[in-house]
């Protein structure tokens, strides 16, 4: 993700920017169903629904304007900064009240590949 952030960051093309968020935005709405019907956690699955909400903000106001994470105005920066905070809290506090659950999701995770993760093959069934 780091090697793909400088890279879009060099281009400085809104277009490859939107691209990349609309890739994220799509992945996290599959994570976001997968979630809910495999395993039933409530605060995962919104992370997830609401992080692809979330990228598709992103790609609508920086794609329509013209911005790039770079040439964002300050306003804008704190806005979204603040809005993708929501993410992690809302995972975290998922792995607080689900601790159970997800002891028991973590403990195949230790073989599991970047393949492995991308083909959503690391959410266990917990229904």
């Amino acid at each position: 993700m780091g090697i793909c952030t400088v890279a879009l960051n060099s281009a400085g093309s809104p277009v490859l920017w939107a691209c990349f968020w609309c890739w994220h935005a799509c992945m996290l709405a599959i994570y976001a169903v997968i979630t809910w019907r495999r395993t039933g956690l409530l605060c995962v699955a919104l992370a997830g629904a609401y992080g692809s909400m979330w990228f598709v903000a992103w790609i609508v106001v920086s794609a329509v304007a013209g911005y790039t994470p770079q040439t964002l105005p300050g306003q804008y920066q704190l806005f979204y900064g603040i809005a993708a905070a929501v993410i992690p809290v809302l995972y975290g506090f998922g792995c607080w009240k689900y601790r159970e659950q997800f002891r028991i999701w973590k403990a195949p995770m230790g073989g599991m590949t970047v393949w492995d993760l991308l083909r959503f093959r690391h959410i266990p069934h917990l229904r």
